[in-house]
């Protein structure tokens, strides 16, 4: 009984610390970021047709982009800037923290490193909501990924998807790709389930060189964005 007290209070704890970080979350963007915000509102104007949304298409990462532009479009209000800003923070700690599970790896707290980093980035304004999302989706898609059971049928279904998934987040998709191979490394029971992963890796290559040789007129160096190039240009 009174483990389970303790257990019951711990979990009450880490529930009240997260929704503490959040609620900080919030009032940090709304009291010392909102300029920069606003700032992301006033040099886009968001427009609901075709011709504007098949601009989008033409390049990798244009749906999350797309997603992202519609959301800084209410960026004019503070309340709201900071409110969404937070629910994507709110979005990605529950995709972190699922990702990690597949990793036995428990507790909130390294969940929200992820989300602490993209808070620091989103404090600049060169840095957009697309591109949170973008990273959203790619953790989402080895979270349903790695939801399959069987391990061949999951290799097979991802080599079909990637590429899908590129288009929709760009250079994100790396990041699931990578989570992808060392989840299969850590879990391979054999040489024969370790030679899958290689195929992936193939099939990633593969896809990239065919999605720029027949998708996008674009050059293969083509990148949406480089995370390292906004840790360098933090204000």
């Amino acid at each position: 009984m009174e483990k389970s007290v303790n257990s019951a209070n711990k979990n009450v704890m880490k529930t009240g610390f997260t929704i503490l970080y959040f609620l900080l979350n919030f009032f940090y963007f709304l009291l010392f970021n909102t300029n920069h915000l606003l700032y992301q509102e006033q040099i886009q104007l968001f427009r609901f047709d075709s011709a504007y949304f098949y601009e989008f298409l033409s390049r990798p990462g244009g749906l999350a982009e797309y997603a992202g532009t519609f959301i800084i479009q209410f960026y004019i209000f503070p309340l709201a800037a900071s409110f969404l800003v937070t629910i994507l923070s709110v979005a990605l700690y529950f995709a972190i923290r699922s990702l990690l599970k597949k990793f036995k790896i428990s507790g909130i707290y390294w969940s929200l490193v992820p989300v602490l980093i993209i808070a620091v980035l989103q404090s600049d304004h060169i840095y957009y909501a697309g591109y949170t999302i973008a990273f959203i989706l790619a953790v989402l898609f080895f979270n349903v990924y790695s939801s399959i059971e069987n391990r061949y049928i999951r290799l097979v279904s991802g080599n079909l998807t990637w590429f899908l998934l590129y288009m929709v987040v760009a250079d994100f998709a790396f990041i699931s790709a990578a989570v992808i191979v060392l989840y299969e490394v850590f879990t391979a029971k054999n040489y024969k389930q370790r030679l899958f992963v290689f195929v992936f890796v193939f099939i990633v290559f593969l896809s990239m060189i065919a999605l720029f040789r027949f998708v996008y007129i674009l050059p293969l160096s083509y990148k949406w964005i480089n995370p390292l190039i906004y840790i360098g240009n933090l204000t």
